[in-house]
């Protein structure tokens, strides 16, 4: 199947979640409102008055060369890049909200890092630990992209290493 396709699909799912969220808004909302789809996310919802934008995230399900549905999750590795850092930056000195809306299921790893605590929550710490090291090296820009050995560098986890 062709990326271009792919990227139809895509934004037809798109198209079809945004107008579900609008309906659902405007059905339990009597506030105006602006809408930017495809503005800084997939669709914005922005408040006439000063207030609250809420952005949102939405990905279709994940589907094979042949356009099956591959029902794999969301590795935390995934999430982190596809998802955090833009909503990390969005979020950034404001009360906005984000929304993602994701056509698959997330593996354990995200949620234990979605409801990690940082006061006291050492069972879920190894999850935010590596969550911390994968933005840390993708905002140090260290591992180029195309580097031969960007793979296996990308595989090592702050958990890999035994302290004896």
């Amino acid at each position: 199947m062709s990326d271009g396709y792919q990227a139809l699909k895509g934004f037809e799912y798109q198209a079809t979640v945004n107008l579900d969220l609008i309906i659902k808004h405007f059905n339990q909302s009597n506030e105006n409102i602006s809408l930017r789809p495809e503005g800084e996310d997939d669709l914005v919802i922005i408040p006439d008055k000063e207030g609250v934008s809420h952005f949102f995230q939405i990905k279709k399900p994940k589907e094979s060369e042949d356009g099956f549905l591959k029902s794999e999750p969301w590795t935390l590795t995934e999430a982190i890049n596809g998802l955090l850092v833009g909503t990390l930056e969005r979020l950034r000195n404001n009360q906005h909200r984000q929304t993602w809306i994701l056509g698959d299921e997330v593996d354990a790893d995200v949620y234990k890092l979605l409801s990690y605590k940082s006061k006291g929550d050492s069972k879920n710490s190894a999850e935010y630990i590596r969550a911390l090291h994968i933005l840390a090296k993708k905002q140090s820009k260290v591992i180029p992209q195309k580097h031969s050995d960007s793979r296996s560098l990308n595989r090592w986890k702050p958990e890999s290493i035994v302290v004896v």
